[in-house]
């Protein structure tokens, strides 16, 4: 009873552990698994408790009305919002505030989000989300975008003097589905590269990839194997009879599309405020 209880408080540690950072697009001093830091207090992770059941999140599901996405100047405010953030956090001031009349009703959903800083050369920097929220999404990405540029634990904080030379992305996600299946080949049969994000829920822990790591683990067994080893499991984890999977999707932006411009139809000053110039069109 004593080994089954510690086996069991093992695995939520390790999940609450592993579950709120992303393996991104590229590793940066190892593989795509390396690293399994939480993020900082406002996010809560959809993890596995001892009983091996998941939190319930309340991101809308695939499908919902999330699934339409956000407009290119919705992207383009996020992306604004989550470098003023970091921007401001280095000044020493408050997170940036959103003028309501910025607010459109696509940016005021809970929905959940993952923000990730990469080098120009491609190089992951810092990388953090949730898996649910009550709170707005525009929040969530100023709050991600501080936590994974100043307390991902596989990097020291960004400087000042880098910020420049950063492309940041965000990642907006459906609420992780449950992705039953009838047997490990099953399992490789039906995953989607490029498509689903995994969450694996093992008897050592859990752990979750982002759809864009699909593109440096492209083979279904190479991916399943990174992740497992990402939460400190044998790299054939995903083979367990125990194993739990869930599925997600993401709406991934990245600055390299949507890059920052002057004119937009807003503006955000020194001190982080954001206000409206003009409606938000497309």
């Amino acid at each position: 009873m004593r080994e089954s209880q510690t086996k069991a408080w093992t695995w939520m540690i390790v999940a609450l552990a592993a579950m709120a950072v992303c393996g991104c697009r590229s590793a940066h001093a190892g593989s795509p698994e390396t690293g399994a830091a939480a993020g900082d207090s406002g996010a809560r992770a959809d993890v596995a408790g001892p009983d091996g059941a998941a939190a319930t999140a309340s991101a809308p599901a695939a499908g919902g009305e999330a699934a339409a996405g956000p407009t290119d100047a919705e992207r383009r405010l996020l992306l604004a919002l989550a470098r003023a953030s970091i921007e401001t956090r280095l000044s020493g001031e408050d997170p940036p505030e959103l003028d309501p009349g910025c607010v459109t009703p696509y940016l005021s959903q809970p929905l959940a989000c993952f923000v990730t800083l990469n080098t120009s050369d491609g190089e992951l920097r810092g990388c953090i989300g949730m898996f649910e929220s009550d709170r707005p999404l525009w929040e969530n990405v100023v709050d991600r975008a501080r936590a994974a540029a100043f307390t991902d634990r596989r990097f020291v904080p960004v400087r000042e003097d880098e910020l420049p030379g950063l492309v940041l992305d965000v990642s907006i996600l459906t609420a992780p589905q449950p992705f039953p299946f009838a047997s490990p080949e099953d399992l490789l049969a039906r995953l989607r590269p490029l498509v689903d994000g995994v969450i694996l829920h093992s008897p050592w822990g859990s752990s979750t990839f982002l759809p864009q790591v699909w593109e440096q683990l492209p083979d279904r067994e190479e991916f399943l194997a990174h992740l497992c080893r990402k939460h400190g499991a044998p790299a054939e984890c995903w083979r367990d009879p125990e194993l739990r999977v869930e599925t997600y999707q993401a709406i991934v932006f990245s600055e390299h599309e949507l890059p920052p411009r002057a004119g937009d139809w807003f503006t955000i000053d020194a001190a982080g405020a954001c206000r409206c110039t003009a409606p938000p069109g497309g």
